[in-house]
């Protein structure tokens, strides 16, 4: 089962936060991320992730167009390494 819940908030003129999760039971142990996502008139965005089998990873990303988007993110991996799962 995948799960997923999120929500877009308006915290200033064209400045969004928008935290989110994600639950995962069909990997063994059961998986969940946090994410947290500030974005600038929904065209660039800074965020940070939370995943408990792996470890921390922050993203930047823009939109060049209305349906292209570029996105970086790195998993900095936590004390057992990055999850194949």
């Amino acid at each position: 089962m995948v799960g997923y819940l999120g929500y877009k908030f308006v915290i200033a003129e064209k400045w969004y936060i928008q935290p989110s999760i994600l639950l995962r039971t069909s990997t063994k142990p059961m998986q969940i991320d946090g994410n947290l996502n500030i974005s600038y008139k929904d065209i660039i965005w800074l965020g940070a992730m939370y995943r408990t089998s792996g470890g921390f990873i922050p993203s930047l990303g823009f939109k060049i167009a209305d349906q292209f988007t570029v996105a970086y993110a790195y998993e900095f991996a936590g004390k057992n390494g990055i999850s194949s799962r």
